[in-house]
């Protein structure tokens, strides 16, 4: 049972809408059994934007106010969410269609508070897709339990390392700790981080800008996602091994 959080902030009305679809659309082509429970939940906190979408599994709570932190913003994710296990799901990234079967494989099998896989695709604007890239903590495409979440007192109130800090935190835990085995291939890796693809990043800003972007005109409405990818990102990372 799986909750995907996506925390979002003014991505529609203009050019980065598709970064939000794409990452429904990677939640949509999933191949995990029906018999597993998911969702992906998506909190958009744009004062005077109201996103919908009626993709199946997907839920968009709107706040009609914006949050002080970004770190507020992931523990609200996770007050909202439905299920035990908890994956973050930036608005900017990819998540490959392995990604949560391999994830509740795991959580299923080792029975870990915390995993994430070792390594993660990368990807540039203008670029291809790398493997042998360092893309820090990981906590992006990792799986946590609600406990484990509880026992570290959440996401500290701060934005742009705030999964920095978690991660920290839960490796900390005498908890039951588990990262994929260093021998996997990249052709199993289920994530494709990207960098560059928008002025601000995890719709936050990972250079302390947080309050800057708060302060950037927003596309007042509805505004109905349409889930796709652009290419196919599974095809593309096949290509570079």
């Amino acid at each position: 049972m799986l909750s995907c959080l996506c925390p979002t902030y003014n991505r529609c009305g203009g050019p980065y809408q598709y970064l939000l679809e794409e990452a429904v659309e990677s939640f949509l082509r999933q191949y995990c059994s029906d018999t597993l429970l998911r969702e992906l939940v998506i909190l958009n906190d744009t004062p005077g934007q109201e996103v919908v979408c009626d993709a199946p599994r997907v839920r968009v709570v709107n706040l009609p106010y914006r949050l002080e932190t970004l770190g507020d913003k992931r523990n609200l994710l996770v007050e909202l969410a439905r299920f035990e296990w908890l994956a973050p799901w930036d608005d900017d990234d990819i998540s490959l269609p392995n990604r949560v079967q391999q994830a509740c494989q795991q959580m299923h099998v080792q029975q870990p508070d915390y995993w994430k896989p070792p390594q993660d695709w990368y990807l540039e604007r203008g670029r291809k897709p790398q493997w042998k890239h360092n893309v820090g903590y990981r906590h992006h495409s990792s799986v946590f339990t609600r406990a484990a979440w509880r026992a570290v007192g959440g996401y500290a109130r701060t934005s742009g390392n705030e999964d920095a800090l978690m991660d920290i935190a839960l490796m900390k835990l005498q908890h039951n700790i588990r990262t994929y085995p260093q021998g996997i291939p990249p052709s199993e890796w289920p994530y494709l981080y990207r960098w560059g693809v928008s002025p601000s990043h995890v719709s936050g800003n990972n250079d302390g800008k947080y309050e800057q972007r708060g302060e950037e005109p927003v596309a007042k409405g509805c505004f109905v996602l349409r889930p796709y990818w652009r290419q196919d990102y599974t095809e593309l990372c096949r290509k570079e091994l």
